[in-house]
């Protein structure tokens, strides 16, 4: 038998039992500072300055079942405005830059979609969240894991 096909197998499994300490230090702090934060799951952010263009947003019902990559959801004017003055010019860049969605879902005038980086494993996305009746507009961001969220009425 060729004892040289083993070698890969035996090398990976030193690494890993030499490297096992290493490994649950790191899980043992990782799962302390997750525990600690378990209370704080997300920061809510009020508004600093009063909403002033609070157009109307029901321009968005007809996007109902439809990807937001398909109609350009973030560039259609009306929201596009709003989220920036909500979010700022930096967050909503990262939301631009994020590739893959799911389908807009509007559930008793709430409307609902989550944009995220495809690929990503999660750690970088966003919810857009619109109460047609109230026209109030929430949006969560998440980069690496650290969530805010943004509601117009400063509520969380």
């Amino acid at each position: 038998m060729n004892n040289h096909r083993l070698i890969p197998f035996i090398f990976c499994a030193l690494l890993t039992s030499c490297n096992n300490e290493t490994k649950n230090d790191s899980f043992k702090e990782a799962t302390k500072s997750e525990s600690e934060d378990e209370k704080r799951i997300a920061v809510f952010i009020k508004p600093k300055n009063k909403i002033i263009n609070k157009n109307n947003l029901d321009v968005l019902k007809k996007y109902n079942n439809q990807y937001s990559f398909d109609f350009d959801m973030l560039k259609i004017k009306e929201l596009r405005e709003r989220i920036i003055q909500l979010v700022g010019d930096d967050n909503f860049k990262f939301m631009d830059n994020l590739t893959g969605s799911t389908p807009v879902e509007i559930n008793n005038n709430r409307f609902s979609c989550w944009i995220y980086k495809a690929h990503d494993g999660c750690c970088n996305h966003s919810i857009i969240e619109i109460d047609l009746i109230k026209n109030i507009l929430y949006v969560g961001v998440c980069k690496d894991l650290n969530y805010k969220l943004y509601s117009e009425d400063g509520s969380s």
